[in-house]
């Protein structure tokens, strides 16, 4: 019963987060720190209840292991920080027993799959969007030196595991290996030359400074009067940068900031628990 009702609130958080997420390109603070509290307050009350630290203690572990990844996550720029805080509290409502079976453990594989899956579609989508200057950014890409020498090298590794695949060919494992890094080699290039161009021509805009809202990355560095006002490393820019731009902008200094735009990740999170639920850890299947 305990469980159920976890997973049931934990459900109802992550629609919430996802519409948000949808709408505004953010989590407020108040849905992440509170669904922090509400999986920390349930497996308190329980705790107590049923004079058992394990529940919370296994809530604790949860948080600290998602909290681990949505900090390197965060830290290499891949997510936002209301992803993360949002991970923290899936980790905090799923918890930890330390056993491979664990409900953590099936969400992060599960959240592997889906959240591949729903990268590429998203990526897709606004490929299609915006196909003119989609098309036209890949053909700039191709034409760049560092990745006409980056095709010739995988192109080369393709077809050096193709061969290859021949001599092994009584082993069956290693045959099946050598041909998925024979076709997975080439795939990663083009992989990243289409993720690659979906970000320049997608999710990069210029906008004006009263736009912008804490936590916002900016693509490039701003720099007036040789002084370094924001930029792509301060990951995510804070309120006190932001009033600094409104100052330059009123001032005629700056007119607009690169801004670069995310894919809304939030919803994967929902489809993985839904992922989770169904098909339970799909890992031990194949295992």
């Amino acid at each position: 019963m305990f469980e159920t009702v976890l997973l049931v609130t934990l459900f109802v958080i992550l629609c919430i987060a996802s519409v948000s997420d949808f709408k505004t390109r953010e989590v407020p603070d108040f849905v992440s720190f509170g669904a922090i509290a509400c999986a920390f307050g349930l497996r308190a009350l329980y705790s107590a209840i049923s004079w058992d630290y394990l529940p919370l203690l296994a809530g604790i572990l949860g948080f600290i292991v998602f909290y681990l990844f949505g900090y390197i996550m965060f830290y290499t720029g891949q997510w936002g920080g209301g992803d993360s805080k949002i991970l923290m509290a899936i980790g905090a409502f799923l918890g930890l027993d330390l056993y491979f079976e664990n409900k953590v453990f099936a969400f992060f594989v599960s959240l592997v799959i889906t959240g591949a899956i729903y990268g590429i579609v998203w990526s897709f989508v606004l490929a299609i969007k915006n196909r003119k200057s989609f098309f036209s950014n890949v053909k700039k890409l191709f034409q760049l030196k560092k990745y006409i020498f980056a095709r010739r090298i995988t192109l080369l590794a393709s077809i050096f595991f193709f061969l290859a695949s021949f001599f092994v060919y009584s082993d069956k494992v290693v045959f099946v290996l050598f041909m998925f890094l024979a076709v997975s080699s080439i795939l990663f290039f083009y992989l990243f030359i289409f993720v690659k161009s979906v970000e320049n021509c997608c999710m990069l805009k210029w906008v004006e400074p009263e736009v912008l809202t804490e936590g916002d990355w900016i693509a490039k560095d701003v720099v007036v009067a040789g002084k370094k006002i924001c930029g792509p490393k301060d990951l995510g820019i804070s309120k006190i940068q932001i009033k600094k731009l409104m100052e330059l902008s009123l001032n005629g200094k700056i007119k607009k900031v690169l801004l670069k735009t995310g894919i809304p990740f939030v919803p994967s999170f929902l489809l993985a628990l839904l992922f989770m639920q169904l098909f339970g850890n799909i890992l031990l299947k194949f295992l």
